[in-house]
């Protein structure tokens, strides 16, 4: 919606009635990348903690404190947006009279949150090469499961470049230079979404493996049971056939001979 109103423009290429609404679903978007962000890293960390037998003690508690003050700092990140302005209304709609922050302050605010969030992400990472290698599994499985739920080094890399591009929000030609910014957000919550499915994908080819495997067999032995019916019934019915055929012609020879 936000591209069909010019976003990705410059601003004096964007006509002066879509603004408003530009703007306004500009604010929705990144609340909710910022929520994304948070909540992706917080289901990945939960898987983590579902790995009872590798955490215990100190990394569990580490784990708890980098769920809860991720959120922290991504809830008031989001928060910024909507209460900088007085009236409120102005944060999207740029051109009511009223008083705004400084964009310093969303600015700062942000490149501590993306920092933070970035090394959060190395430090998830490297967790599950502890927990991982202690398990009962081949070691080839091991690494595979590691090196995928490793991920998160490239979601630090995306928060890092973010924290470069948030300079942006300051910007009077936003709606054209802010779209590195949208991209790098949105890549570092899909980063993340993807290695917290690791496990339950692992979990998912485990389960429709043998279930694929015992369909298979099943299907074989059916129609091996089948192709040994018909076998049955081609061998018998030519046996019945030559009978026939052998005495009818019998017959008819003797009767030619009588």
């Amino acid at each position: 919606m936000a591209i069909d109103l010019g976003y990705g423009k410059h601003v004096w290429q964007i006509p002066f009635r879509n603004l408003n609404d530009m703007f306004l679903i500009g604010q929705i978007t990144v609340t909710l990348a910022i929520c994304s962000q948070a909540w992706s890293k917080t289901s990945f960390a939960i898987s983590l903690l579902m790995i009872h037998d590798g955490i215990h003690g100190k990394t569990r508690v580490f784990i708890w404190f980098a769920i809860v003050s991720m959120n922290m700092l991504f809830g008031v990140s989001a928060m910024l947006f909507w209460v900088g302005c007085t009236p409120l209304e102005k944060a999207w709609h740029p051109f009511m009279r009223g008083t705004c922050w400084s964009p310093n302050v969303v600015i700062t605010y942000g490149i501590f949150a993306s920092a933070y969030s970035g090394v959060m992400d190395l430090v998830l990472a490297i967790i599950p090469w502890k927990i991982i290698m202690n398990l009962q599994m081949q070691t080839r499985e091991k690494i595979g499961v590691a090196l995928a739920m490793s991920m998160g080094v490239f979601a630090a890399a995306s928060a890092f470049i973010k924290c470069s591009s948030l300079p942006e929000l300051g910007g009077r030609d936003f709606p054209h230079d802010g779209v590195t910014l949208v991209i790098w957000g949105n890549a570092e919550a899909a980063v993340t979404i993807m290695a917290a499915s690791v496990p339950m994908l692992r979990a998912l080819v485990r389960t429709v493996r043998p279930s694929r495997r015992r369909n298979y067999y099943s299907s074989y032995s059916r129609s091996r049971r089948t192709e040994r019916s018909s076998r049955r019934v081609y061998y018998n019915k030519p046996r019945r056939d030559l009978v026939t055929m052998t005495g009818s012609t019998w017959t008819r020879g003797s009767s030619s001979r009588t």
